[in-house]
């Protein structure tokens, strides 16, 4: 059924921007700046799953988002050989303003595959879940530490972070979102391109290398593929969970080491077990070309060319790619081990007559 309450979203924005050419051109400078406001956005809201459904949208949100974005390119002819390069970096910050509605703020996912959270004051987002401070090694651990209902040896340890009358801890880890927090930033620091390229006679070759800094993504297909149940298969990082006091993993007190796994609980929750930097460099694109001689009447242009897409990945992010996020929307960066980005060769050749 159509939903008669739905609007189109409304923005403001402002752009500046400045341009500088110097050396006849040969070295170009562009900076802009920008500051969008959108108010009446479209929100994922839960609703009862009697309903049949488990969410909708409403125009729920005010954002802003604002940065700057820098670029600059530059050609020179060195001897027979023409180089050019450029690049830009964008630096973009966004805040939620404001939500409508009785909180001020969103939650969306779930106990098992994820939190984000939208919250007045910060950005959009943001990943949200228990605070890991380790495994629990032995029951006097446990016993020691703030009550963690059903938790044994080899369960993760987590922070008592509210519940007390002032608003801190109580001495009890909650079994549900009370005692989750901020645990990463979806929204990279900045993200950059940068391209470089250079003909030599009839050659010419060309390469495109992108990147994203500082962003946090849930990998949140690790807490099914960690477990020793029999129900799923697991990962090869399974080897080096926590099995006993005296197998605790080669370093149990990493944020995303893995504890037991053999139980449910105090296991697979949103936590910051699950949170890995995404950082990375792609090696996106390169080409290598060679233009024909012509041909007097018959052709006027022809070159042949190979070309390499997606060629390399560094980064310590252990997913197949840090870009994926399969939910979507304000549901940012949560990874179910997307398809992997395919490696792919051409070769080709364009012709006109």
């Amino acid at each position: 059924f159509a939903n008669s309450e739905l609007t189109w979203e409304k923005s403001n924005q402002l752009d500046l921007g400045f341009d500088l050419s110097t050396f006849n051109n040969a070295l170009v400078f562009t900076v802009e700046y920008y500051k969008k406001v959108t108010q009446d956005m479209l929100l994922g809201y839960n609703i009862p799953a009697v309903s049949g459904f488990t969410s909708t949208l409403k125009n729920l949100g005010k954002v802003e988002n604002k940065g700057v974005e820098l670029a600059v390119s530059y050609r020179v002819k060195v001897g027979q050989v023409n180089l050019r390069t450029g690049g830009n970096i964008t630096f973009n910050r966004n805040k939620v303003l404001e939500i409508k509605g009785q909180n001020d703020f969103i939650l969306q996912g779930n106990q098992y595959g994820g939190y984000n959270i939208q919250k007045v004051g910060r950005p959009i987002g943001m990943i949200f879940g228990y605070r890991k401070l380790g495994i629990f090694n032995t029951q006097e651990e446990i016993d020691a530490a703030p009550l963690q209902e059903g938790a044994v040896p080899g369960a993760m340890k987590f922070a008592d972070l509210h519940g007390g009358a002032d608003g801190g801890p109580d001495g009890i880890v909650s079994y549900d979102t009370k005692d989750m927090t901020e645990i990463g930033n979806p929204n990279p620091k900045f993200t950059w391109a940068w391209n470089v390229g250079a003909d030599y006679k009839r050659f010419d070759i060309n390469v495109l290398l992108m990147g994203a800094y500082k962003f946090d993504v849930y990998r949140n297909i690790e807490s099914s593929t960690m477990n020793m149940d029999g129900v799923f298969n697991v990962l090869e990082k399974a080897k080096d969970r926590w099995k006993s006091p005296t197998d605790p993993g080669s370093n149990p007190n990493h944020k995303n080491a893995q504890g037991g796994t053999d139980y449910f609980k105090w296991s697979r929750e949103s936590s910051e077990r699950y949170v890995y930097d995404g950082t990375h460099l792609w090696i996106k694109n390169i080409t290598i070309g060679y233009t024909l001689p012509k041909f007097k009447g018959i052709l006027s242009d022809a070159r042949i060319f190979i070309n390499g897409s997606n060629l390399f990945l560094i980064t310590k992010y252990p997913g197949n790619n840090p870009d994926s996020g399969v939910r979507g929307g304000t549901e940012l960066n949560n990874d179910d081990e997307s398809y992997p980005v395919p490696r792919t060769y051409s070769a080709g050749i364009k012709v006109n007559f």
